[in-house]
């Protein structure tokens, strides 16, 4: 039998990683002006070149680093500057240490998710690195919260459909919350899930149109959530 659920996104939805990728990015920007490149002309040319490298790496944690270091030998072939290694090295470092913090729990989350878990079968679907993703749900211990879990490698309308076979969800008496149009809302309305779009900031390559369906429902916080999901709770 039907049940409804809500499939809820991992990261900068129940937890923040953005500004741990933020901080990154920033103390990269600061090593590659220290140099002598323009900081915003580096900022540019780092988006375009991680969100083409995710379909040479996806979502591993190869992609981030890797962006980076070749970030900087862009600047250097582009203006002639000898590429140092311990430099190129130490870059790396800068994109592997964000898999070194641990993810901070979005306000709230732990009321929302006990209020939730009685009344609807909760799933998380997370996207990314299985080794990264893991240790981010180990270490925010929420999986009890979850009759599913799913870390996958993209988040498509395929995949929304099999986590639907899968968890035995009436689709349409049940919804998708994430932070992404591209990854969570989207693929969710295509589905026809109900969708709850988390308005968090987000890195380019999750940006996409935002839908015009009355299905959707646009949100500033996890809380906010409740007015919807269980509207007496509101």
């Amino acid at each position: 039998m039907s049940s409804a659920g809500i499939i809820f996104d991992g990261d900068d939805t129940l937890w923040y990683t953005m500004p741990i990728y933020t901080k990154a990015k920033q103390e990269f920007f600061h090593e590659m002006s220290a140099l002598g490149f323009d900081p915003k002309e580096v900022e540019k040319a780092f988006e375009q070149t991680d969100a083409q490298n995710v379909s040479r790496f996806g979502f591993s944690k190869r992609r981030f680093p890797t962006s980076m270091a070749e970030t900087y030998q862009l600047f250097c072939r582009k203006h002639r500057y000898p590429l140092d290694e311990a430099v190129r090295g130490k870059i790396k470092s800068i994109g592997f240490s964000v898999f070194a913090k641990p993810p901070m729990l979005s306000r709230d989350v732990e009321r929302v998710l006990n209020l939730l878990h009685c009344r609807y079968k909760l799933i998380l679907a997370t996207k990314g690195d299985q080794e990264v993703q893991q240790a981010k749900i180990d270490q925010t211990g929420l999986s009890p919260f979850f009759s599913s879990i799913y870390i996958l490698a993209h988040k498509t309308t395929e995949e929304l459909r099999t986590i639907a076979e899968e968890c035995e969800l009436n689709v349409f008496d049940s919804w998708v919350v994430g932070d992404s149009l591209k990854s969570d809302i989207n693929p969710g309305l295509q589905v026809g899930f109900k969708a709850i779009w988390l308005r968090t900031s987000t890195w380019s390559y999750e940006e996409d149109p935002e839908p015009d369906s009355n299905r959707l429902y646009a949100v500033n916080t996890l809380l906010d959530t409740l007015g919807l999901l269980i509207p007496e709770e509101a």
